[in-house]
């Protein structure tokens, strides 16, 4: 996925259902989001 305001790719797994945790945290890391 593209984020519209900062450079580069986020690369998600597909079509997996359940991510394991560091995966997850990468993701959203490299999203730029925080956990809620």
């Amino acid at each position: 996925f593209k984020h519209p305001e900062r450079p580069g790719l986020v690369t998600v797994p597909h079509p997996k259902k359940d991510f394991p945790t560091a995966t997850l945290r990468a993701i959203m890391k490299q999203a730029g989001w925080s956990k809620p």
